[in-house]
């Protein structure tokens, strides 16, 4: 339990714990740690002028400036730890991000549990505008049975994984087999900031829709530690996103709660 100081003077317990997200396909994002709120922003933008919090109406107001003029250093005083649990190839993606610092389980270290994202759906090629995407879904009996391939893939994959381990090969040379779709886990911090320009380009309809969803959790996440800075943060990238339906539909109340917050 840690306490978040609002914005409005008040004082509210977030417990940790219960700020976690898991997706029908067993991806996860969990708070792990952070430190930092609204009025954290506030101290640091008026340290300059040796002045601090002045009440709700005025800082909130700064909070509105700084982030529809671009003065960002401020919002680097949020700090976030995450805990993430996606796929590899997933994963890949997330660690483009370089201004994060990152921990990852090494396969070089253990053998133990393993297992394997397994989608909900499978999805169609785009052959149209983002040409490396996916579209709509695969016909239902089609997808079936290929989940049930991708299903069997996985456990031979993964008994001639333990068979290479039990037979004295190396942990570094027997994780060569493991499939893209094998789940990973790391952590991931960094400041409210590159946070947010992470959530930009992996929340749009151009990023992968396991990644969407990833940082779509990332968002909640956030809004739960600094609402007020979150909400304009995202106002100022909003019209340079597009969306995708199902994370539309998903964000449809977080995005009322950011709209309220601004509309103050």
């Amino acid at each position: 339990m840690k306490i978040v100081r609002c914005i409005d003077g008040s004082q509210r317990a977030l417990n940790v714990e219960h700020i976690s997200f898991r997706s029908n396909d067993d991806m996860e994002v969990r708070l792990v740690d952070f430190m930092g709120d609204d009025p954290s922003v506030v101290e640091a933008a008026r340290v300059s002028t040796h002045q601090g919090l002045k009440g709700e109406e005025k800082d909130r107001a700064l909070i509105a400036y700084l982030a529809e003029n671009d003065h960002m250093t401020p919002f680097e005083h949020v700090v976030v730890k995450l805990y993430i649990k996606c796929p590899l190839c997933i994963a890949v993606q997330i660690l483009r991000h370089r201004t994060f610092s990152y921990n990852m389980l090494s396969r070089r270290y253990t053998s133990r549990n393993i297992s394997f994202f397994i989608p909900t759906v499978l999805r169609t090629q785009n052959k149209k505008g983002n040409l490396q995407g996916s579209s709509g879904e695969l016909d239902g009996d089609a997808s079936k049975e290929l989940l049930n391939e991708i299903q069997n893939f996985y456990k031979e994959a993964h008994l001639l994984y333990k068979k290479l381990i039990n037979m004295g090969v190396a942990r570094e040379q027997a994780r060569f087999v493991l499939p893209q779709g094998v789940f990973t886990e790391f952590y991931m911090t960094g400041n409210l900031r590159n946070f947010m320009h992470f959530v930009e380009l992996r929340l749009d309809v151009h990023a992968q829709m396991e990644a969407q969803w990833i940082a779509m959790s990332v968002l909640k996440v956030l809004f739960s530690i600094a609402p007020v800075s979150v909400s304009y943060l995202f106002k100022r990238v909003r019209s340079r996103l597009t969306l995708s339906d199902p994370v539309h539909s998903q964000m449809r109340d977080l995005i009322a709660r950011m709209e309220k917050e601004v509309m103050r």
